[in-house]
């Protein structure tokens, strides 16, 4: 599927498919619009992969690294509603009844960070946006999400 470019309320944006999250940019800024299409892409190459009857959404590649000082990756069973997240320190947690738009806000660091620290896999402070790390705490801790201490990534 190819990423498009479109216009809406005044505002420009690239996606991938006619489906995929609107990524903004300036209007007449090349270089804005290539770096939209660019995550466009990214997002593209990460929507879905098929293992036999169960489909999921792995974590972009760019964010199972050093991108977030918290997690290490991702899977969302969307049949299912089950969300696996395996921290850096190794742990894996396996959240259920997580509908697939709390999911994309996690995934995208859609949240704030409230609180400054550092570990051995990053830093973050005060006001820090895109954080997937804050975004686990505001989508599924302050939510209440029910959680088990397991699960798998395959």
């Amino acid at each position: 599927m190819p990423v498009t470019t479109n216009y809406e309320n005044g505002k420009c944006f690239a996606r991938y498919g006619k489906e995929g999250h609107k990524y903004f940019y300036q209007c007449g800024d090349e270089s804005s619009k290539e770096e939209a299409k660019k995550k466009a892409v990214e997002q593209g190459q990460a929507i879905i992969i098929n293992e036999g009857p169960i489909k999921y959404v792995e974590l972009k590649k760019w964010r199972n690294n050093a991108n977030s000082s918290n997690v290490n990756k991702i899977m969302y069973n969307d049949e299912i509603k089950e969300l696996v997240i395996k921290f850096n320190s190794g742990d894996i947690y396996t959240y259920s009844n997580i509908e697939f738009d709390s999911f994309r806000d996690i995934v995208e660091g859609n949240a704030v960070c409230v609180t400054s620290g550092d570990s051995k896999w990053g830093s973050w402070d005060v006001g820090k946006t895109p954080s997937v790390g804050a975004a686990v705490f505001k989508y599924l801790v302050e939510r209440g999400a029910t959680y088990r201490k397991e699960g798998t990534l395959r």
